[in-house]
């Protein structure tokens, strides 16, 4: 089982660079948030470790149990992942996903000063997992299960405030949280609507949004996404402790993404289609910009 599992994760979910970018991302936005509080020195705090290993296990959730909801479609159009080939049986990952819970729920109890938050998050993430008892509904919908599923990373962003607000009683409901919330769901959007664009020629019975919407309009969709999410950055810059180069920098980062989607427009084929990665290497620089810059602004005690 310990053999079937690690090949399991090494395809689908490859733990350490999993959870680099757990702590990348539950640290920029922590850090975001306490900086008004931080004049001396960012703390790290045991509750916002086990907070971002939440973060980590939580995501690990949620991709087993997509396997259970989509292994029907995968049987039929992914048959070479893990679980379809049998290279891993479906008995492995509910002892891997109980453990994962067991973990998730003693770890919150103990150690993290964010009861209720959890509480909301793992519930909505147990929802999902039953397709929010309207299966029937959603399962067939591209657009429902965006419309359902997305917010999660929304509540997952409200998790790391709780625990900022637990530990230096920060609001957890103001128009700036908000915002920063925004801020960072922006590039997992921008990244769920990129990885279904394909170009006419590619498409087949796996439903996408340039289906739906037509290539050239799933295409620009994510790219005017993320620049509404610079424009928001840029409006607080202030509140984010970002200098004139840090900003210079989110904007080359953005010219690259809005290059690349050119390119798709200008030649639709099945390489320039691929807009996944740019859109993973987006919010992975994004999260290195805010992070490097925050801890130049003011370190680590």
């Amino acid at each position: 089982m310990i053999k079937r599992i690690w090949i399991y994760l090494k395809e689908m979910y490859p733990v350490i660079p999993r959870i680099i970018l757990s702590i990348l991302f539950f640290y920029s936005f922590y850090f975001t948030l306490i900086a008004p509080y931080s004049n001396n020195g960012f703390g790290i705090s045991t509750s916002s470790i086990f907070g971002a290993l939440t973060f980590f296990l939580f995501a690990l959730f949620l991709r087993i149990s997509d396997e259970f909801k989509d292994y029907k479609t995968d049987v039929k159009l992914f048959p070479q992942r893990p679980l379809p080939s049998g290279r891993i049986l479906k008995k492995d990952l509910i002892v891997l996903n109980v453990i994962v819970l067991i973990i998730m729920i003693i770890t919150n109890i103990l150690f993290v000063k964010a009861h209720l938050a959890f509480i909301i998050m793992l519930g909505y993430g147990l929802l999902m997992f039953k397709y929010f008892f309207l299966g029937k509904y959603i399962s067939k919908s591209l657009l429902l299960a965006l419309i359902t599923h997305n917010p999660i990373a929304l509540i997952m962003n409200f998790y790391i405030i709780s625990i900022a607000n637990a530990e230096y009683g920060i609001e957890i409901f103001s128009i700036k949280n908000l915002l920063l919330v925004i801020i960072f769901w922006v590039p997992l959007l921008a990244w769920e609507l990129s990885r279904k664009v394909k170009s006419p020629e590619n498409e087949n019975e796996y439903e996408t949004y340039s289906m739906i919407f037509g290539y050239k309009i799933a295409a620009i969709l994510p790219a005017l996404i993320l620049v509404c999410g610079v424009v928001l950055t840029i409006f607080l810059y202030d509140v984010m402790l970002l200098n004139p180069l840090s900003i210079s920098f989110i904007g080359a980062n953005m010219l690259l993404y809005l290059i690349v989607t050119m390119r798709f427009l200008l030649k639709p084929n099945i390489k320039t289609s691929n807009l996944r990665p740019f859109a993973e290497v987006y919010s992975l620089v994004l999260l290195l910009i805010i992070f490097a810059n925050l801890l130049i602004q003011i370190g680590i005690k």
